[in-house]
């Protein structure tokens, strides 16, 4: 029994030392590297995209490719717009000085127009009464009526004068009374009060009449 224990192996022969000769750390190598690691916990890199925003903003448009060329463009964009808009105010103010300018040589020329119809007035009211008779005077105004209608006309002046039994028109007319009438339809005109006027298409004044219900 005492021969076989003799013969069996001892487990600490059997232990072979497999790490290489000068492979175990020494202390000063542990603290080496506890110092490393200590320093890299200790460094703040921040994130990369914080990084790439301070490099983007430390770059001047000048040190980018093609910025001054940016810049200048930029720069004559301006001008021309600061152009653009004095050219727009010059022409506005033109444009206005020229309104003000035709719309008085509008009111010269209905003057000039009406000028001929005040001297006939005023040979009218130079008239001897005792020599003339109300035929003569009552055809002397309608005289210079006409020739007042007249002169407007070349404006676009005009004047209307409504026919009994014509339809009413509210853009024409405009209904002073309503009626019943036996001889005109309802909706119709029965007589005109006043005559209107017109420039071009423009009321001065709708006919005012009286229309049958």
């Amino acid at each position: 029994m005492s021969q076989g224990k003799k013969n069996q192996p001892d487990p600490a022969d059997e232990y072979v030392d497999l790490t290489p000769e000068g492979a175990e750390p020494s202390l000063d190598d542990l603290e080496a590297e506890a110092s490393a690691e200590e320093m890299l916990d200790r460094l703040d890199f921040g994130s990369p995209d914080q990084g790439m925003t301070e490099d983007a903003s430390d770059t001047s448009e000048d040190e980018t490719p093609g910025g001054g060329a940016l810049r200048a463009e930029r720069d004559e964009l301006e001008q021309k717009l600061l152009r653009t808009a004095a050219d727009y105010q010059n022409y506005v103010r033109r444009m206005s000085r020229q309104l003000e300018t035709v719309q008085q040589q509008r009111v010269v020329d209905i003057a000039r127009a009406l000028v001929t119809t005040l001297d006939h007035f005023d040979r009218a009211l130079q008239t001897d009464p005792e020599q003339t008779t109300p035929e003569e005077l009552l055809h002397g105004v309608a005289s210079i009526r006409d020739e007042v209608v007249k002169a407007l006309g070349v404006f676009g002046f005009s004047r209307l004068d409504v026919e009994p039994g014509e339809e009413f028109d509210p853009n024409r007319h405009e209904a002073l009374m309503h009626q019943p009438h036996d001889d005109v339809e309802a909706g119709h005109v029965i007589q005109t009060l006043m005559p209107g006027y017109f420039v071009n298409d423009t009321p001065v004044r709708p006919a005012q009449v009286s229309v049958a219900q």
